[in-house]
């Protein structure tokens, strides 16, 4: 009777040791995990540039789960594409997030499904788990990633992005942290939303999608500061001819019209500057100044050229070799426009 019970009471202390090991290991895992939480709530709330925040969050987030990379994908308002928004990588891990702009979401239709039924994905391996003829497997295969977690984004109910890590070695198939940073992550991407979408209410014409006189005074006031600055200043003054005929005649839709196309031409032109500073506004109801730093003088007689062409404006345009004066020259653009508008008119009787 005595040893059945010393056996039995040995069973009883090696059973109650283990559950205070394991009870000890979760109890250090939750600590580690609040400590991490803690750093990231003060990370996002501590900095006043959003961005800068949120990688070092990434940077966390990527450390605790001992990962290649930490990431966060946000889709498109039509829901049919993604885009890698926030990327952190560990030592020697190439970055992936310019290779992962405008990703087709029906890749991951796997994911969504997951992040639907279990608000995770769990994968702890590619080559087993996912069928090797799949976009979803050679997306991953080309970026050298083995495993990988992730957890969802909702805003108002709706699913709009996803966190993971890739190739996680430490916490693994544990996603209690991403859960709860990402409701402060979505709190953070929802605001810095609507920070730029009052900027672009602020500086952008609603109707062309130029910069608007508010952005026009601010960037002109920038080029005052920076003036007799060794740089060169190419600016065009362009303005739309027969608005108001138009408009009085067909209407304004037609008026608009004309609006939009100049806008487009413009466009245009900065478009082929993008490796430079160039900026187009919409001063008026019908004119527009253009913006072009350090371009060479043939290349702005040649874009002058270029839009002179055009019987729908008529324009007046000053080449600077050093950034200085700028409001002086702008209205001497202007008055180099309405010249050619006075001899547009003259020739179109």
């Amino acid at each position: 009777m005595t040893n059945k019970f010393v056996i039995h009471q040995q069973g009883t202390q090696e059973d109650l040791s283990e559950e205070i090991l394991t009870l000890k290991k979760e109890f250090y895992k939750l600590k580690n995990i609040n400590v991490s939480l803690l750093r990231c709530i003060n990370t996002l709330y501590d900095s006043n540039d959003s961005e800068k925040a949120i990688n070092s969050l990434l940077e966390t987030i990527g450390t605790y789960h001992n990962s290649d990379r930490a990431y966060i994908f946000e889709f498109a308002k039509d829901f049919t594409e993604l885009n890698n928004t926030y990327e952190w990588c560990g030592e020697n891990t190439l970055s992936e997030k310019e290779n992962l702009q405008n990703v087709q979401l029906d890749i991951i239709d796997r994911w969504i499904k997951c992040f639907e039924k279990d608000g995770e994905l769990c994968i702890s391996s590619v080559e087993d788990e996912i069928n090797h003829g799949t976009s979803e497997y050679s997306i991953l295969k080309i970026q050298e990633i083995h495993s990988l977690m992730a957890v969802p984004f909702y805003e108002h109910g709706k699913m709009v992005g996803f966190m993971g890590v890739d190739n996680p070695k430490a916490n693994v198939g544990f996603t209690v942290l991403m859960k709860s940073v990402a409701t402060f992550i979505m709190g953070e991407l929802e605001r810095r939303r609507y920070v730029k979408e009052l900027y672009e209410l602020s500086y952008h014409d609603k109707m062309t999608g130029l910069e608007n006189r508010h952005a026009y005074v601010s960037k002109l006031n920038e080029l005052e500061s920076k003036r007799f600055k060794d740089f060169s200043l190419g600016i065009i003054f362009v303005d739309i001819n027969g608005l108001k005929k138009a408009n009085d005649t067909f209407g304004h839709e037609k008026g608009d019209e004309m609006i939009i196309q100049s806008s487009n031409l413009l466009k245009n032109v900065i478009s082929n500057f993008s490796h430079l500073d160039s900026h187009a506004f919409r001063i008026g109801g019908d004119e527009f100044v253009v913006f072009i730093e350090k371009i060479k003088k043939e290349e702005f007689d040649y874009t002058v050229e270029f839009l002179k062409r055009h019987e729908l404006i008529s324009v007046g345009a000053v080449w600077l070799s050093k950034c200085e004066e700028i409001e002086k020259h702008v209205t001497q653009a202007d008055k180099l426009m309405y010249d050619e508008k006075i001899k547009h008119h003259k020739e179109r009787r």
